[in-house]
């Protein structure tokens, strides 16, 4: 992807840190001076069209307010893909972005984080310190997700 700077960011979006949020300041083809810009890309984060281009918006707002896009990825905090309030924004290695991820993903036939099923029993396990770590054998997926929670509020305090 085609770098793109904040002077070209603010020449078309305006940005508002508290909340997020990108408007146009001027109407184009597409866009409407005051709109909000972006829309949602299906798997929660919003993307922006710049000459040509999608663009993350949780990524201009780190380079709106950092004057560069940053090297590693940007974590939501709160683990709310459409919040880019610069507040909710960290820079981040893609084992800290991972540690934030809140659900299971839509393959998980158990629907719970760190629990996969072996024969009638529940085995637990987290990822941590680069190694996974297992957790126990349980007789209920909910006292396997149980053990992964209280490992996860012990191993991934932020």
């Amino acid at each position: 992807m085609s770098q793109i700077t904040k002077a070209r960011v603010l020449e078309l979006l305006d940005y508002e840190p508290a909340t997020g949020v990108f408007r146009w300041k001027r109407s184009g083809r597409r866009a409407v001076a005051g709109a909000i810009a972006g829309s949602n890309n299906g798997k929660g984060y919003i993307q922006i069209s710049i000459d040509g281009r999608r663009r993350a918006a949780h990524r201009l707002a780190w380079l709106v307010c950092a004057g560069e896009l940053p090297a590693d990825e940007i974590d939501h905090i709160d683990g709310n893909r459409s919040n880019n309030a610069i507040s909710n924004l960290r820079q981040a290695d893609r084992f800290l972005n991972n540690r934030n991820v809140r659900c299971a993903r839509a393959t998980n036939k158990l629907g719970v984080l760190g629990v996969h099923a072996r024969g009638t029993r529940f085995i637990a396990q987290i990822r941590a310190n680069g190694t996974t770590k297992h957790l126990g054998c349980f007789k209920t997926v909910e006292a396997a997700h149980n053990a992964y929670l209280a490992a996860k509020a012990a191993f991934h305090k932020d």
